[in-house]
């Protein structure tokens, strides 16, 4: 059950429900290389796996994914930025989980949680319409689709903010 808020306890809450999005979308990518590093078939045919790497890739933040983009160009392993992306979503999960606990006198710390959050959301949104070379890698709907799931997160978070 989704419940807006800051309690976490018994509900699922709009951050809750954007960390595990995160989660999601770093996992995707980590699966195509998994499975492409194994099967390279899959390199030359755009099929389900291409899309969920696409999906994965532009659901994640900018600042990430040039980071990720980096590391592979400088050790060219796709098994390493594999092994990033398992940790960074593992790790993401138990740092929020911990951050976003309800404990007594702590809702103004959560509360402050979300407005960070919602600033980097927003910063990620305007570096996405800044025309870098980067920006459209994956064709204009996936970036488009990528876009609207960060701004549907960015609400969440907002509703979060508002039933409190």
């Amino acid at each position: 059950m989704i419940r807006f808020g800051l309690s976490s306890r018994k509900h699922l809450t709009g951050a809750d429900l954007y960390v595990r999005i995160m989660q999601i979308a770093a996992v995707l990518p980590a699966v195509y290389i998994l499975i492409a590093s194994g099967y390279l078939y899959v390199f030359a045919v755009d099929g389900p796996l291409s899309f969920m790497f696409d999906m994965g890739i532009s659901i994640l933040p900018r600042w990430a994914v040039l980071i990720l983009s980096a590391v592979y160009r400088k050790t060219l392993s796709e098994v390493l930025v594999c092994f990033m992306l398992t940790v960074s979503a593992l790790v993401l999960g138990l740092i929020m989980k911990r951050l976003l606990e309800e404990h007594e006198g702590q809702s103004k710390f959560q509360r402050n949680i979300r407005y960070v959050l919602i600033g980097l959301i927003a910063a990620d949104l305007i570096l996405r319409l800044i025309p870098f070379g980067f920006s459209d890698q994956f064709g204009t709907v996936i970036s488009v689709a990528g876009a609207i799931i960060r701004i549907a997160c960015l609400c969440l978070l907002i509703m979060d903010l508002r039933a409190k």
